[in-house]
């Protein structure tokens, strides 16, 4: 651990190192129908959300002649609303995403108020939500759909550029219903200071990228396992903790997920090329389904996760990831013979390390000899060995080792929400064979004090030393929602 402290003591303990963006999916639902309700099998299903994110800009516009504007607009420095394809899905942005080239000490943004943006945002997505449809629209908190109509049709959305619809009705025929999963992605770059450490003069972003994304690929299972929170699909009860990545099963056709991408620069151009010659990449960069991928900018993108609703859990388990990387991406630059061929064979070790952890979670075993590790390990004992060697202490360092402690059920227990989801609904269910509409009520509910719970965090968390996005975002949410916030609390 020698090399790796020497790194990290000339860092500012305040300051996060790589810096951290949240896209959060969430689906609108309404717990009397069927998967998004009758509106979705009517097919008004878009027109709907439409109206939905159309009514946030409304409101963000009416605030302040404009004072707003970096709330909803995709400019680098604030977050936006989107439509996922299904259109079943609204995708929200923390600030942050766009531009990550800034050295420390200039505002980056930590993981931390990465997700404490997502939890606003998913504060002002229910309020409008609750506005235009009468009270009869919610969030689903979980990433597998409340509710699942086998054969219901997906509208394309309407309007958009020719090379988006064919892009859309591609993945619809490759997905079919399977594309109705909402699902949490991290996004993490190395600030130029420690580029500049690690790395020789001029060296590109690029190949910064390509060496996060080979690292980072060798414990995508583990971050699986500790965020597992979708096990019930199709109202039914299964033996998998995440039917997100289970059932979805990301990417097909599965020969875009190969050896070789993360080799080079030069290797991963080459192959990018050949590739969308063929026709096996449809549109660059959106149908590179690989878990862990390369985003531009020195940045990469964890697209792994399930949704959570437990927000210290979302900030360990990105923490984990970000200081685990971190350790590997310095060993890799220091010692000689760090590292592994990214080839079929790794390729093939990996999927099935994933699948295994969506189905098992920390039960798994898993093959960590990629990087010299066990060929046979569970995935509980390889996230405690992790923690113990590589992660915590660095934390220290750092001053963020509390901030790991909601990972202890899972390296003690194996515990993790799947888990919790599980055992909420077996004690429901016991007498009740018919109780899973009533289970997605009682979720929702929970979730709505939960969320009011977190929104009062994150206010009481972003400071004058927060972002300036963070700082509008609050003083917007404290003018336009306040008075309801007090109510609810009273």
């Amino acid at each position: 651990m020698g090399k790796e402290h020497k790194v990290f003591e000339n860092l500012s303990p305040q300051i996060q190192l790589i810096r951290g963006g949240v896209e959060d999916e969430t689906f609108i639902t309404n717990p009397q129908g069927n998967l998004v309700n009758r509106i979705l099998s009517e097919g008004r299903m878009r027109p709907t959300n439409d109206v939905l994110v159309e009514a946030i800009k409304d409101l963000v516009k009416k605030q302040g002649n404009g004072f707003y504007e970096p709330l909803i607009e995709d400019n680098g420095d604030g977050f936006r609303y989107q439509l996922e394809v299904d259109g079943s899905m609204v995708e929200m942005t923390s600030s942050g995403l766009a531009v990550v080239r800034k050295e420390l000490g200039e505002n980056i943004l930590g993981v931390e108020e990465a997700i404490d943006q997502t939890i606003l945002e998913r504060f002002i997505l229910y309020q409008v939500a609750q506005e235009v449809s009468n009270d009869e629209l919610v969030l689903y908190p979980y990433s597998a759909p409340a509710f699942i109509d086998q054969d219901y049709d997906i509208a394309l959305p309407e309007g958009k550029p020719k090379d988006v619809q064919e892009y859309y009705q591609k993945m619809l025929n490759e997905y079919g219903i399977k594309l109705v999963f909402a699902g949490r992605h991290l996004h993490f770059a190395v600030p130029d200071s420690l580029i500049e450490t690690l790395y020789q003069p001029n060296t590109s972003h690029e190949k910064v990228e390509i060496d996060l994304c080979r690292l980072g690929r060798t414990f995508v299972d583990e971050m699986i396992a500790l965020s597992n929170a979708s096990p019930i699909y199709g109202g039914k009860l299964g033996l998998i903790q995440s039917q997100r990545n289970y059932v979805n099963g990301f990417p097909k056709p599965q020969n875009i997920d190969v050896g070789g991408w993360y080799e080079s620069p030069e290797k991963f151009n080459a192959m990018k090329e050949q590739m969308i010659r063929n026709g096996d990449i449809f549109r660059w960069p959106n149908h590179l389904y690989i878990l862990v991928r390369p985003k531009g900018g020195g940045r990469i993108e964890l697209r792994a996760l399930d949704l959570v609703t437990d927000r210290d859990l979302q900030e360990a388990t990105a923490l984990y990831y970000q200081l685990k990387l971190t350790h590997l991406l310095i060993r890799h630059k220091s010692e000689n013979g760090f590292n592994y061929a990214y080839d079929d064979d790794a390729v093939r070790i990996f999927r099935r390390n994933e699948r295994q952890a969506a189905k098992l979670g920390a039960f798994a075993q898993v093959d960590k000899s990629a990087l010299g590790g066990n060929k046979k390990i569970t995935i509980q004992e390889q996230v405690r060995l992790s923690l113990d060697n590589e992660v915590r202490p660095l934390a220290e360092v750092l001053g963020v080792a509390d901030k790991l402690k909601p990972l202890e059920p899972f390296i003690y227990r194996g515990e993790n929400e799947a888990l919790r989801i599980i055992e909420r609904f077996k004690r429901g269910s016991i007498y009740n064979p018919n109780y899973y509409p009533e289970f997605v009520k009682e979720e929702i509910l929970s979730y709505q004090k939960l969320l009011i719970e977190q929104v009062r965090g994150a206010l009481a968390r972003i400071n004058d030393n927060s972002s300036d996005v963070s700082k509008k975002l609050k003083r917007f949410v404290l003018e336009v929602f306040g008075e309801k916030l007090e109510r609810i609390q009273r």
